[in-house]
């Protein structure tokens, strides 16, 4: 009798135990699928202010007449795509660029803005044609809500003999030359003006009561280069990579590190941009496509670009 009380209670213990553990091993089973995965909340970018007290206050716009600059741009720099398939460039911008959009430089030479934060940025003084001057080339991540500057490259201890004050200015918000949420694309934004005005004489063809020789192609077909694993266009190449008579200077990782003068590089010192004023044979761009075309040289001719989402604005 003592014997089986003993084993009875055990049984009883032991079903009891089964009974509590039995919802967890269920939910074990069950867990792959009902599976809830959560998206990371994409949360708004952060605006700051930026004050430049006079842009001809420094080394980089020494010698600038006043009233040449017109208009400051603001160009975020973005993460680099992991695929190796995807080119940037051809040895212009190692990253792709956004241009954020463009803001007026006053009278006195000041501009205040609005900026994103926690972004590395770059700062184009442009003339009246939206060619660059002057280009910083060394990205600045600001994070304060004001950040105030004298002007581009100011000496250390530089004060203005007239100090202004941010409270006098109104805050100008970036107008944009193009779409601000997607990283400058040539094969996006340059070639349709390619295709709209250029290829019906310019593709590669000796052309009826044309020259003997066949047009520079600017066909957006596919070719590849040497230099890069990934695919690029005819255009891009006939128009970069010219060692006979190069129709474009740019700015990119093998230029000299030291700053240079303005007007000595860019879309202000590059031949196609002569060939494009006022007219090419008749053929007449608007002022906004050949703003575009100026800023995708000055940003570093980029061909290319991919940006993860939460970097967008």
């Amino acid at each position: 009798m003592l014997w089986y009380a003993v084993l009875k209670g055990f049984t009883m213990n032991w079903n009891f135990l089964f009974l509590l553990v039995r919802p967890v091993w269920i939910g074990f089973f069950l867990l792959p699928f009902f599976t809830v995965t959560a998206e990371e909340p994409q949360r708004p970018p952060r605006r700051g202010r930026c004050f430049m007290q006079d842009v001809h206050a420094g080394t980089a716009l020494k010698n600038v007449d006043r009233g040449v600059l017109t208009t400051l741009r603001i160009v975020a720099v973005e993460p680099k795509p992991a695929s190796e398939t995807v080119v940037v460039s051809l040895d212009g911008t190692e990253f792709p660029k956004r241009v954020v959009g463009d803001v007026p430089i006053e009278n006195d030479g000041s501009a205040f803005f609005e900026i994103p934060l926690e972004t590395p940025l770059l700062f184009q003084a442009l003339d009246e044609k939206g060619r660059a001057v002057q280009s910083m080339r060394k990205p600045a991540t600001l994070s304060a809500e004001t950040t105030t500057c004298i002007g581009c490259h100011a000496p250390t201890g530089c004060v203005l003999d007239k100090p202004l004050s941010v409270t006098e200015r109104k805050v100008r918000k970036p107008v944009p030359l193009v779409d601000p949420r997607f990283a400058f694309s040539y094969s996006a934004l340059v070639q349709p003006i390619w295709d709209k005005h250029c290829v019906s004489c310019h593709c590669g063809e000796i052309m009826p009561d044309g020259p003997e020789t066949p047009l520079m192609s600017l066909l957006p077909r596919v070719a590849v280069h040497r230099k890069v694993k990934g695919e690029l266009t005819e255009s891009y190449l006939n128009l970069v990579d010219r060692d006979d008579m190069p129709l474009i200077d740019w700015v990119g990782p093998k230029t000299t590190p030291p700053i240079r003068k303005p007007y000595s590089f860019g879309s202000i010192q590059s031949e196609l941009m002569l060939h494009l004023e006022p007219d090419h044979y008749e053929i007449e761009l608007s002022g906004l496509e050949k703003k575009i075309i100026a800023c995708w040289i000055d940003i570093g001719i980029p061909f290319h670009a991919e940006i993860p989402k939460k970097s967008m604005p």
